[in-house]
């Protein structure tokens, strides 16, 4: 196991390292996950165990946290609105594109929607397990959105007009807060947090305790800091977890049904560019921003994608967390109450 996990953190990061110096927008996760895939379909050495995932969510939470500052924790209130419609608008991607899947593909209910739950690759299979869907379907139609998502949002946005913020890694660093020490402190900090948040089985709690937690020493300290190459580690070991996810059976899952799925994969994409561009359009959000507020894929991923383009990681996050939390908290409980009362009534 352990040849294996070194073959494969070595395959994913220089897939990773590889497309980010080709200059391709989010290139870092993206080429550990093409990596890690090629690895895992092809030989029998793809390997990366869920400890990865939770490393990767905590270095990612601490991270977010860390680059946030007191003026945009003061500025949440201006969020509300907008953040209420991107909520809303997935509600209405997942019950149209969900009714759409169930009708022409060959699921069932609970699992044609859960696939469309803009959630996580780790939580929402296991929730529509839970709830008596196909986790293997579930999970093939998530990763495929994920893998749309890293392919198109970042292309987009890179053609966007530059938003005027500078990201953590620009700005001034003095020695104390660049030191081992601090780095340790803001880590140890995101631990801390990341294991109470999953001990009381919170959504997302690894992510979501890491970043509250880390946030508190940011706001009492203002010396919460971690450097790139941890950023890049958190990009590598998600991307490669993704990528050792989908084998041979869900590769013939996708095959079988390819057209369904990637039909209904790309008109949730396309749908979630519709809100990213009525973010811009009617809340004043700046280009690059609100189609990244709008990506549907992980927390962590978006937010590292964010910092490539030197963006401000805090408001993204924000959205990101929001929409994390509904779709593991309230899209299951909506779920399981169309079920009772027979919805889509066909």
């Amino acid at each position: 196991m352990v040849a294996k996990l070194l073959i494969t953190l070595g395959v994913s990061t220089t897939g990773g390292f590889l497309l980010r110096k080709l200059k391709i927008p989010g290139g870092m996760i993206l080429g550990a996950v093409v990596a890690s895939l090629l690895l895992t379909l092809v030989s029998p050495w793809g390997y990366m165990p869920k400890a990865a995932k939770s490393i990767s969510q905590l270095l990612a939470g601490a991270y977010i946290a860390s680059s946030v500052t007191v003026n945009e924790i003061k500025e949440i209130r201006r969020h509300f609105k907008p953040t209420v419609f991107l909520l809303l608008g997935h509600l209405v991607l997942n019950l149209g594109l969900g009714t759409l899947l169930y009708a022409i593909g060959p699921f069932d209910m609970i699992t044609s929607y859960a696939s469309l739950i803009p959630g996580g690759l780790s939580e929402i299979p296991l929730v529509a397990e839970e709830m008596g869907g196909d986790s293997s379907i579930v999970l093939v139609i998530q990763f495929l959105r994920i893998v749309f998502s890293l392919l198109s949002f970042p292309l987009v946005a890179s053609r966007l007009s530059k938003t005027p913020e500078s990201s953590m890694d620009d700005q001034v660093v003095d020695h104390k807060k660049g030191s081992l020490l601090v780095v340790l402190m803001t880590c140890l900090t995101g631990l801390l947090g990341a294991i109470l948040f999953k001990s009381i089985h919170f959504p997302a709690g690894i992510l979501v305790g890491s970043m509250l937690s880390t946030l508190v020493l940011q706001i009492l300290t203002n010396k919460a800091w971690l450097p790139r190459s941890l950023r890049w580690l958190s990009q590598i070991l998600a991307g490669a977890y993704i990528g050792c996810l989908i084998t041979s059976s869900s590769m013939a899952i996708m095959r079988e049904s390819f057209a369904v799925i990637a039909i209904s994969s790309l008109l949730y994409i396309l749908g979630c560019f519709c809100i990213s561009y009525c973010l811009h359009k009617f809340f004043g959000l700046p280009p690059r921003i609100a189609t990244l507020s709008a990506m549907p894929a992980g927390v962590n991923d978006v937010a590292m994608i964010a910092a490539d383009f030197n963006i401000k990681v805090g408001e993204i996050a924000f959205y990101q967390i929001a929409r994390i939390i509904l779709a593991v908290v309230f899209f299951p409980i909506l779920l399981e109450l169309l079920a009772r009362v027979g919805f889509p009534f066909f």
